[in-house]
């Protein structure tokens, strides 16, 4: 793959690395074939300006597959969690995608571990080769963080080589062919070769395909591309799929950076594998057609006595363990275990001394005198009284609502109305922790009455909206006082009571009462007499002389006035 200033970076990657090849790196292995490999702070490959180099011969020169020309080495990783899909990208040294993690180095082992938290995923990696090798074993596993499971999970190594620039100034391409594809026994494997190295990656999985890079890493899977030997300046792939993986589960991919002379060698390398030789202390391996366990750098398939491998598997010849011995890990972290003369040895690590339990509901782990692995416990209080909280040592902590709703961080009593819209509510049966439409027809308003025109309450409709009713105009044409209704009907005319006519002359007054008003008793508007009462027309209703006060005033105001006017007009005669 090309890249700007290529060719002049190629030129000066013999220097860089003549300059580089005396420092052992922290995270490097080195080896007589396999002269280098090592993990950069992504877990790919790329580690500042090495790599991988090979040499086929003892002492011959060692190019850098990697670690020049294009600078790519690394893994993709995509799948979907419900309706979102995830991904990780490394391609390089460092990755956005990735944290960046220092790996470490125990024996034949390079370890690196680190987290894609957008994916929700931890990502851990083993690779590891002897000393004498001509193959690099990789295995990838992947846990899922996420509270749901993932489907359709792939997972990508691949790989851009450019082992001919050691050699050519100006020559990146590589013959690519897909020599092994699986399912089957077989396994999957594509080569790349080319100035006398062939770098092969497979995997015996039968989850794996082996691809070059063309269409996507999911495409790359369901339909693999294979140039068949056709040389191009191309990257090449192995990729792995799997269907499903559930809340907290994990899965392992392993796979192999294997090299030769030629294609053909590098794929009889690749098919020695089938089952592993040693790749490091304690790991199974192969002895001939037995299966063993690799101690020391070999495999022994007999009786491994902490010293040398015994034929065999009796309790005399073995120990206590018989041929186990060459497995004495109890599994807990706070021993330390050894094989001495055939007889495993476990002793107590100090008190204090950090571990891991492996329950994600503890922190702060350590040692105890009795050789246990022991942790605080972790508070998942929300501090919310109506959630129910709880944690599951392999997801963390989890919430339940226990009753009502538990809102934007607060409870709410079932039925209660949201602060936002009062068509809107804790409505447990629909949902716990979020605002659901409340019954259809719940009141979301008081009634009005404007210009004449009357507004019912308004209420609420099936989805939660705050709905008005049909407006009704008012039979008397106008609203009450307090707007909220139509007016009463409309009182009728009263009249103007007949006040009589005075009699100027003889000095006395004569006064009509009117109809119905003579001073002893009253009626009903319809000539009905009301003893001891007035009556009112008012509403068409009777009313008793105290509720008439004000119309009785009216009379005796209007004959003092009359008295007034007889009085003075006998004064001026």
């Amino acid at each position: 793959m090309r890249f700007p200033f290529r060719s002049a970076l190629a030129a000066l990657a013999p220097l860089v690395l003549l300059l580089l090849a005396p420092a052992v790196r922290a995270q490097e292995l080195t080896g007589t074939y396999v002269r280098y490999c090592d993990v950069g702070r992504s877990g790919s490959l790329l580690n500042g300006s090495r790599s991988v180099a090979y040499g086929e011969v003892v002492g011959s020169a060692a190019c850098d597959v990697y670690a020049q020309g294009g600078f790519v080495e690394g893994y993709a990783i995509t799948g979907t969690r419900g309706a979102s899909a995830i991904l990780v990208s490394v391609g390089a040294e460092t990755s956005p995608d990735v944290p960046g993690v220092v790996a470490t180095v125990a024996g034949r082992t390079i370890s690196w571990a680190s987290t894609a938290a957008a994916a929700g995923l931890a990502i851990s990696q083993e690779l590891s080769y002897g000393t004498t090798d001509r193959s690099v074993r990789i295995r990838v596993t992947l846990r899922n963080t996420g509270a749901t499971a993932i489907t359709n999970l792939y997972y990508s190594r691949h790989s851009d080589p450019d082992q001919a620039i050691c050699t050519s100034s100006s020559d990146y391409a590589t013959a690519n062919d897909v020599v092994r594809q699986g399912p089957g026994a077989g396994g999957s494997l594509i080569t790349a070769t080319n100035a006398g190295v062939s770098v092969g990656i497979g995997s015996f999985d039968s989850r794996a395909r082996a691809s070059t890079v063309s269409g996507g890493t999911i495409s790359d899977w369901t339909t693999p591309v294979d140039p068949a030997g056709v040389s191009n300046d191309i990257q090449v792939s192995l990729i792995f799929r799997e269907p499903t993986l559930a809340a907290g589960a994990s899965t392992t991919f392993e796979m192999y950076y294997v090299f030769g002379a030629t294609s053909l060698s590098a794929a009889s390398r690749f098919d020695a594998l089938a089952v592993p030789a040693c790749f490091g202390e304690g790991t199974v391996c192969a002895s001939g057609a037995a299966t063993g366990t690799c101690r020391a750098g070999s495999c022994c398939a007999g009786c491994w006595d902490g010293i040398s491998c015994n034929a065999g598997s009796s309790v005399t010849s073995c120990g206590r363990n018989g041929a186990a011995c060459g497995a004495c890990n109890d599994g807990n972290v706070c021993t330390t275990d050894s094989c001495t003369a055939g007889s495993c040895v476990v002793a107590p690590v100090g008190s204090g001394t950090p571990c891991d339990d492996g329950n994600v509901c503890t922190s702060a782990d350590v040692c105890s005198v009795g050789a246990t692995c022991i942790g605080s416990a972790v508070s998942c209080d929300d501090g919310l009284a109506c959630t129910s909280d709880s944690c599951v040592p392999s997801v963390g902590c989890a919430s339940t609502v226990a009753s009502g709703c538990a809102i934007d961080g607060a409870c709410v009593a079932s039925g209660t109305p949201s602060p936002f819209n009062v068509c809107l509510g804790c409505v447990p049966t629909d949902s716990r922790d979020s605002w659901s439409p409340r019954s259809a027809g719940t009141a979301c308003g008081v009634p009005a009455c404007e210009s004449g025109t009357t507004l019912p309450a308004p209420t609420c409709d099936v989805s939660g909206t705050c709905v008005d009713g049909a407006a009704t105009a008012c039979t008397t044409g106008r609203c009450n006082v307090t707007g909220d209704a139509c007016e009463g009907a409309v009182p009728p005319d009263m009249g103007t009571p007949d006040m009589g006519t005075p009699d100027l002359d003889g000095g006395a007054m004569m006064l009509d009462a009117g109809p119905g008003v003579d001073g002893g008793s009253g009626s009903d508007g319809g000539g009905t007499p009301i003893p001891g009462g007035r009556s009112s027309r008012r509403s068409g209703c009777a009313v008793s002389a105290g509720a008439e006060s004000a119309g009785g005033g009216f009379l005796a105001l209007s004959l003092l006035g009359l008295a007034a006017m007889v009085l003075t007009r006998r004064r001026k005669r």
